[in-house]
């Protein structure tokens, strides 16, 4: 029996651990890639995000510069050829969108006002730079790279009702911008040209290693749209994406991370949680093994199963228990019991819920169904009716109990055979009788 205790103790020990083992590999593993994958997710929400930001924007100097090209007093100033006029009333119109850039330019793309920085007159001549995509589609948003800057930029013509001029307005993609990306979408963001050497950064909220590191990084100009991948930054590693913005000019992309940390601090917690269980787990798990190892043995264990299932009610199943002498006389009166108990139960709700005359449902049971179908998820019109065998109690006192009784019996068999299958027939007081009929109307209940 020693033996047997011991074996059993380290069965017990044995299948807790490698219970939770498992379970805690597996639970871990797949809250990795849960926790991965969501983030992944909003990353990529938050790539559609900056995407429409940015197609917001766009409409926003659309709709500006549509205003200012169709001002009477502005298409008057660029007619008669006044600088000073012509850009002080762009920029008023400039400021009410909040646009950094405002550029006016005659037919053949020179400028005849503008408040770009000085470096932008650098190289490539303006004009040529807003005016070599007239033939794209103009709903896409415009980017354009003005000396050190880059502006998206919307462009209209000025007529009168000929073209006399095109007016260009523009929003600066700078950090300024890309942090405010990253307030709303929650993740770090960084705008970004894809070149033959690489990305190389617009705009972006990293701080200022993280952004240095990201563009000497070499996988990041191989990276494929959409797809999440870990991105080593300086010290910090980020999930990152890579999501195209659909636009016309300077080709940009929104590089969207989130630190590792972050992403994987709901797994922390969880495999925390779950090393602390499954530790305390297995030291119950011992606990137990050591109580049940000195004394528990298979047959008791089946008594055991027995006497669970007869609390909670169950008396269908007989104790079958291999074993000695003694143990096969206790399972044999433990079925005896179950039996008595079963018949016992059985004839107490009987007694409980149906009447012992008629055998019908009684006044108790009769409640019971008639709050069940008022209280039913499609309750309907019912009818309730009550009917008294009149004369029973003096047929019962002329004739003999038995002869009152033999009465009552028979007006309950007779009604049992013209009530409805759905209808419910209860014998609810010495002569008395209650039909609950589902499916009558007001109208058909005294019929």
């Amino acid at each position: 029996m020693g033996s047997f205790r011991r074996r059993l103790l380290v069965l017990i020990i044995g299948l807790a651990v490698l219970t939770q083992t498992v379970t805690l590999a597996a639970v871990l593993a797949s809250t990795s890639r849960s926790v991965e994958a969501h983030a992944a997710e909003q990353l990529s929400a938050a790539g559609s995000f900056v995407s429409q930001i940015i197609r917001f924007r766009a409409d926003q100097l659309a709709s500006g510069v549509a205003v200012l090209a169709e001002d009477f007093g502005f298409r008057t100033a660029v007619a008669s050829g006044d600088g000073p006029t012509m850009l002080s009333a762009a920029g008023n119109n400039a400021r009410r969108i909040g646009a950094d850039l405002v550029l006016l330019l005659d037919t053949h793309g020179r400028v005849l006002a503008s408040n770009a920085p000085p470096d932008a007159r650098v190289g490539t001549p303006i004009g040529d730079l807003l005016l070599g995509d007239a033939g794209g589609r103009r709903n896409r948003p415009q980017f354009i790279v003005l000396g050190r800057r880059t502006y998206q930029f919307f462009l209209a013509p000025v007529r009168t009702p000929e073209t006399i001029a095109w007016v260009a307005m523009g929003f600066a993609v700078d950090d300024a911008l890309a942090r405010k990306l990253r307030d709303l979408a929650g993740v770090q963001v960084t705008l970004a040209t894809r070149r033959s050497a690489g990305l190389t950064d617009v705009a972006s909220s990293l701080p200022e290693l993280e952004r240095t590191a990201l563009r000497s990084e070499p996988d990041m100009a191989a990276s494929r749209s959409g797809a999440a991948r870990v991105v080593r930054l300086d010290d910090s590693s980020y999930l990152t994406v890579v999501q195209p913005i659909d636009s016309r000019g300077v080709a940009l992309e929104a590089i969207l991370q989130k630190p590792m940390t972050a992403v994987l601090a709901p797994y922390r917690e969880l495999r925390d949680s779950l090393l602390l269980i499954d530790g305390v787990a297995i030291a119950l798990a011992a606990v137990i093994g050591v109580i049940l190892g000195r004394g528990a043995t298979r047959p008791l264990g089946e008594l055991v199963l027995a006497a669970q299932r007869l609390q909670r009610g169950r008396y269908d199943t007989a104790v079958k228990v291999r074993g000695g002498e003694e143990v096969r006389s206790l399972a044999a009166t433990f079925n005896t019991m179950q039996g008595t108990i079963a018949d016992r139960e059985a004839d107490i709700t009987r007694h409980a819920y149906y009447d012992s005359l008629t055998g019908l449902p009684n006044r108790t049971l009769a409640e019971r169904r008639l709050k069940d179908l008022l209280a039913g998820s499609e309750c309907q019109q019912l009818a309730v009716i009550l009917i008294l065998v009149c004369s029973a109690r003096e047929i019962g006192t002329t004739f003999g109990q038995d002869v009152g009784d033999e009465v009552v019996r028979e007006a309950g068999q007779r009604l049992s055979r013209n009530v409805g299958t759905d209808h419910v027939l209860a014998c609810v007081g010495e002569s008395r009788f209650m039909v609950i009929a589902p499916g009558f109307s007001v109208e058909r209940a005294p019929t």
